[in-house]
This record gives structure tokens, C-alpha cells and sequence, in this order.
């Protein structure tokens, strides 16, 4: 009978949610993330002073912590589930990152010098770039 009584008072009293404490769930089954990586590459000199290279590298990570924020104020046309709570922070392993880049290098050397043309092609890729961020401001 208390235990139904105090949850009618959380879904009634409308100032719970001026003084109701900023919540965080975290999933039971919440793990670290992981990352592999690559590298491979190719050079191949064409004369005896010019020398081309190529090289492709990336990583990937998976099962990262991710936060969702439910109970927000667009949670549902009407607003929130529950107006009287604030924002609730979830987290999970529901994140993802991609990274994936390719170089080209050309190099020439002469009798005074070097000369060196390069190019960079890279690509990024995540759910959630920042899934920590407020927790450690000041």
C-alpha cells in the first residue's frame, strides 16, 4: 500500500521535478568497448630517384558506450513519458566508429634536394561522438 502511494505521489506532485536529482541508468550487461586496426601498404620505386607509395589504414570500433537521453521533451507528441522527472541518461554498449584513410606519396630526389607530393584521403564515421560529454565539466 506505501509502495502505491509513493508512486502515485512521484506521478502526481508536480515539484518532484524541480528538486528530482539528474538520473543515469546503466545497462546490467555494460562491458568495455573494443577497436582493431589496420594498416597495409605498398612502394615502389619507378626510376632510381622516384619513388611512389601508397597506403591504406584505418580501425573500427565496436560495443562502445553510448548515452541516450530518455524522457526528453520530444520523447512522445505530448511531450514527455513522465513530466515529472528530468531528462534520464541511458548507457549502453550500442556505439559504433569507423575510420578508414588512404595516402599517396610521390618522392623525388635530385642532386640539391627532395621533392615530395603527398595526398590524404580520409573518412570518419560514429553514433555517438561525444557520449560522455557534461559528466566532467567544470
Amino acid at each position: 500500500m506505501l509502495r502505491r502511494q509513493l508512486n502515485l505521489l512521484l506521478l502526481t506532485d508536480r515539484r518532484l521535478a524541480v528538486n528530482f536529482p539528474d538520473l543515469t541508468l546503466v545497462d546490467p550487461g555494460l562491458r568495455n568497448g573494443y577497436a582493431h586496426s589496420y594498416f597495409a601498404g605498398v612502394q615502389q620505386r619507378i626510376r632510381d630517384n622516384l619513388v611512389a607509395e601508397v597506403n591504406g589504414l584505418g580501425s573500427y570500433g565496436r560495443q562502445l558506450i553510448t548515452t541516450d537521453v530518455i524522457n526528453r521533451d520530444f520523447s512522445t507528441p505530448a511531450g514527455r513519458y513522465n513530466p515529472n522527472l528530468p531528462d534520464i541518461a541511458y548507457r549502453a554498449n550500442q556505439g559504433f566508429s569507423d575510420y578508414n584513410a588512404l595516402t599517396a606519396m610521390v618522392r623525388y630526389r635530385t642532386s640539391r634536394g627532395m621533392i615530395q607530393g603527398s595526398y590524404t584521403w580520409s573518412h570518419s564515421i560514429d553514433n555517438q561522438s561525444d557520449p560522455l560529454i557534461g559528466d566532467f565539466s567544470i
